[in-house]
């Protein structure tokens, strides 16, 4: 009662916060390893794997220069942007792909 959020909304946030800690934990070994999270990480959530909400959701994106930028669609939204609206998350499901594009270069640089 004092999240105010039920169960597929919390289960939604364990699945985002898995996802999310094990790609990070991976990134901090190089683009090798993240690239090996990403599969693993597609193999142990494809979708269907109860109790979780919704699968890893990796993608691509293709920045201006033709490279491949790796992003993810969160399953839920931590709800960060109703205390600054200009700073979401870069994989929240309210950041379009243009913006997420421009997220994700301004954090590899």
């Amino acid at each position: 009662p004092r999240m105010r959020r039920r169960g597929r909304a919390l289960w939604g946030m364990a699945t985002d916060e898995l996802v999310e800690g094990l790609w990070y934990v991976a990134h901090l070994f190089g683009d090798g390893e993240q690239d090996r999270a990403r599969h693993e990480l597609e193999l142990l959530l494809p979708g269907a794997t109860q109790p979780y909400v919704g699968s890893a959701a990796f993608r691509e994106l293709t920045g201006p220069d033709g490279a491949p930028l790796p992003t993810r669609d969160r399953a839920s939204c931590c709800m960060f942007y109703t205390l600054r609206p200009e700073d979401t998350c870069t994989t929240c499901p309210r950041t379009c792909d243009a913006d997420r594009v421009t997220k994700l270069l301004a954090t590899a640089s």
